[in-house]
């Protein structure tokens, strides 16, 4: 049985609850870092997480928390340049002779 994936608002406040500590004034930089590291470490996520994380809450707040929809560069293509990568080993769109698709 697979487990339901989370929503963007779980995912978000899981990050918030994450960074709490570090989102308040007050913080000397040493303190900082070790709070950004244990953050780290209890989250089983890198320290540039949490810093990526925090810079996120600051210019965006809660709704920057909120995990982004990836974007699929074939789709910015025209139809008869996309290509299914997936299904199709020979094909490169990265072909610097011919752009083409199989």
């Amino acid at each position: 049985m697979t487990k339901p994936s989370k929503t963007p608002v779980e995912l978000a406040t899981e990050r918030f609850n994450l960074i709490a500590p570090l989102v308040g004034d007050g913080l000397d930089k040493g303190h900082r870092y070790d709070l950004m590291h244990d953050i780290a470490q209890r989250g089983d996520i890198s320290v540039r997480t949490v810093k990526r994380y925090v810079k996120a809450w600051e210019e965006g707040g809660f709704e920057a928390l909120k995990p982004k929809q990836g974007w699929e560069w074939n789709n910015l293509l025209p139809n008869h340049l996309r290509c299914n990568r997936h299904k199709c080993r020979t094909c490169s769109l990265f072909d610097k002779a011919v752009l083409k698709c199989c």
